[in-house]
């Protein structure tokens, strides 16, 4: 199996249009009211998840797109403390490890790596780690770790080249929460500290230049849409960009990059993009029209048509 060269690779995150299938979900308010039915349909949702994640690996390989993010919904209820029993049989089970797809899903994903593949994951903005709650921090490890099983199943080394992604969040709090942030550092398993990146926000605190300074052991990904509307002040770009670039201690880092739905400084994400960033990084597009804002930029254009602009 020969390993694409990425100079740079290009990718975008979660859904994918082109396939015209959705990823299933469940909601917590009838699994509880329902305890009988929960594991079959759990496991009927789980299998058609997996299912659709291996499709959207062969197609991404297919296509030569190198940089994906994978949801973690994939998997309702795995962090939950009632209901998490049901993703923890499956991972000891190698019976329903085949029967819920996720073996062959490994093998595809493992496959999507060593051609030159980089997988991203980016838990929910309710996962803080420096929130004021110890519960809501407790219930934000479990969370990250769950994102870490996950990750590790898909055949990612607990290593920053397939990184966990999260805002430090409570950025209006700034530096009161640092100390509850390092805190819960510490309360992490080694495995999911080792994926652990740091994004700057839109608003408050948590520019690029404030999580060097209070974080400068965590990898920075720098979201460009953030960054212009949430700069560093006093800072020019290529010094924020050596900031990020060192961050990563020689991995090459990712970025997100988005266009302001309405002007540039909109926070609302538009559908397509009308560029790239010029920068070295791999880039991970975050607009509404998922991989069909992406297909025109890829260096060898693959499908016979593209959907309408």
């Amino acid at each position: 199996m020969s390993k694409v060269a990425c100079p740079i690779r290009l990718g975008y995150c979660c859904v994918n249009l082109s396939l015209g299938e959705k990823f299933k979900t469940m909601q917590l308010g009838w699994a509880l009211k329902n305890p009988t039915l929960v594991k079959q349909k759990w496991e009927a949702v789980v299998s058609h998840n997996f299912e659709l994640l291996a499709k959207i690996f062969e197609w991404n390989i297919k296509e030569g797109i190198w940089l994906y993010r994978v949801t973690g919904e994939i998997v309702p209820f795995a962090d939950h403390r009632e209901l998490s029993g049901m993703w923890q049989n499956l991972l000891d089970s190698k019976k329903m490890r085949a029967k819920t797809g996720l073996a062959t899903l490994a093998d595809v994903s493992r496959r999507y790596i060593e051609m030159g593949g980089r997988i991203t994951t980016h838990p929910a903005q309710y996962v803080s780690l420096g929130s004021s709650s110890p519960e809501t921090r407790k219930n934000s490890r479990l969370n990250l770790e769950y994102h870490s099983v996950l990750m590790a199943e898909l055949g990612t080394p607990p290593t920053w080249e397939h990184p966990i992604n999260i805002h430090i969040s409570n950025g209006s709090k700034g530096e009161a929460v640092v100390d509850l942030v390092k805190e819960s550092l510490t309360k992490l398993s080694d495995d999911c500290r080792s994926r652990l990146v740091f994004e700057n926000e839109q608003s408050g605190f948590w520019t690029v230049g404030n999580i060097h300074k209070f974080f400068p052991e965590i990898p920075i990904t720098i979201d460009y849409h953030h960054h212009r509307i949430n700069p560093t002040k006093g800072m020019s770009s290529q010094k924020v960009e050596k900031i990020v670039r060192g961050s990563w201690r020689g991995i090459r880092p990712v970025c997100h990059w988005s266009e302001g739905r309405d002007h540039p400084y909109d926070p609302a994400h538009s559908e397509y993009i009308t560029r790239l960033p010029k920068t070295s990084f791999d880039i991970e597009v975050e607009a509404k029209a998922k991989d069909w804002a992406i297909l025109p930029f890829l260096p060898i254009p693959r499908v016979s048509s593209r959907p309408p602009r």
